[in-house]
């Protein structure tokens, strides 16, 4: 958790981004930006499932990185 709980939001409403972190990755648009009551900053990440449809993830800072693959729509 970052030490620095009043820093901006790195990442923005309509950013892709990618969940970087863990045992899988997924490339998200970020739906919300919001602070925890500790000050922690938490993003809402809009995932499109590959069936169809899409859900919602909730992540810290440390896990998304911005998309960085080529020619996405």
């Amino acid at each position: 958790m970052p030490t620095n709980q009043t820093a901006e939001p790195r990442f923005a409403v309509g950013d892709r981004v990618e969940k970087c972190s863990g045992d899988y990755r997924v490339f998200g648009e970020v739906r919300g930006v919001f602070r925890l009551r500790s000050g922690a900053v938490r993003y809402a990440v809009e995932i499109e499932a590959e069936g169809g449809g899409s859900f919602v993830h909730i992540y810290s800072e440390s896990n998304l990185i911005f998309d960085t693959r080529r020619g996405r729509a």
